[in-house]
């Protein structure tokens, strides 16, 4: 069921880019009702967070648990990053910023380059930046043995987002809610897993699940229309209740036998987030599939599934099984010297 969950995220974020490059006006109408996009980033977001907080409950230490995911996320990362430098290089990708798309690079590195200002390769990288420091708040956590309590952090989330509704009503304008109110998203996550580790009780659950929903859609219907977008705010809001409900009903039938080509779409979910991102930069060159937005949706989805595949087989598969590799040789080698 998780994975494919990350496949439909995935593949809805596929399908609004594709919309978005060959049919605009359709894309901004659909705003007002589905954002398939942003849907997408908050069902990862749920799932990633749920996904991470299992990992660590198992994992044998902080090392290998940053070594597993090092090697899962960086090998795919990079090879993204060459082909998103070679396109710049070649004109494939436009890139007006003041700094070089090589120095850039540099900051893309730390996956945070927009949380210190710096452009981003390709747009889509803005999600991992939160992944990161996810990961990082996690390992401190972990670090000082309170992964376990890691749900709690909605409670000061929360606060944080009713204060910023309250800037944002006083201010009569959108006060930077829409970073955190990511976070919160990852965290009701950690809450779902805290859940089915029997860490907390449903009726727990139950009120971290009302809290997030409530703050979040206060955000959605008060403060983002404050930004002059109330047709944005009304399909966010109308979305995010959407996943909410169906990660909820998901959420009691984790173990379901799902269709098998879902939970394959799960599975190569991150390299089909990055590789479809320089599928479309590819295809927008092409006038005649533009044309005709549903031809281009098919393609651009076949394409960026059949490219997807191939780079999880060929470096995706391999880097996690070579962080695997160098955990249980650091674990023998422990083990020798102990």
């Amino acid at each position: 069921m998780l994975d494919a969950g990350r496949g439909v995220a995935a593949f809805a974020v596929l399908v609004f880019h594709a919309i978005e490059v060959s049919a605009p006006a359709v894309s901004k109408a659909c705003e007002q009702f589905l954002q398939l996009g942003y849907g997408g980033v908050v069902l990862f977001s749920l799932i990633s967070g749920y996904v991470i907080n299992m990992s660590l409950g198992r994992a044998e230490s902080l090392k290998a648990f940053a070594i597993n995911r090092g090697f899962r996320l960086y090998p795919l990362f990079l090879f993204s990053m060459v082909a998103a430098l070679l396109f710049i290089h070649f004109g494939i990708s436009e890139w007006n910023e003041k700094i070089s798309p090589l120095k850039a690079a540099v900051f893309n590195l730390t996956m945070l380059q927009e949380w210190i200002g710096k452009p981003s390769l390709m747009g889509l990288y803005w999600t991992l930046g939160y992944e990161m420091i996810f990961y990082i708040i996690m390992a401190v956590l972990f670090s000082l043995k309170k992964s376990d309590k890691a749900h709690n952090l909605l409670f000061p989330i929360l606060g944080a987002l009713c204060l910023l509704l309250g800037l944002s009503i006083s201010k009569g304008s959108w006060v930077g809610g829409g970073k955190i109110q990511d976070f919160s998203y990852l965290f009701l996550g950690v809450a779902l897993s805290s859940l089915h580790r029997g860490i907390i009780s449903l009726k727990t659950f139950h009120w971290f699940l009302v809290g997030t929903a409530t703050v979040n859609m206060a955000m959605y219907g008060i403060a983002l229309p404050l930004s002059g977008r109330p047709d944005l705010a009304q399909g966010r809001l109308l979305t995010a209740t959407l996943v909410l409900i169906v990660t909820y009903i998901a959420s009691f039938n984790v173990h379901r036998t799902v269709s098998g080509l879902l939970v394959y779409l799960g599975k190569i979910s991150f390299s089909l987030y990055l590789m479809h991102g320089l599928v479309l930069r590819v295809l927008k060159y092409f006038p005649a599939l533009k044309d005709i937005p549903l031809v281009f949706v098919i393609v651009a989805a076949v394409l960026s599934i059949a490219i997807a595949a191939a780079t999880y087989q060929w470096i995706e598969l391999p880097g996690v099984a070579l962080g695997k590799r160098l955990v249980k040789k650091r674990n023998q080698i422990a083990s020798t010297a102990a």
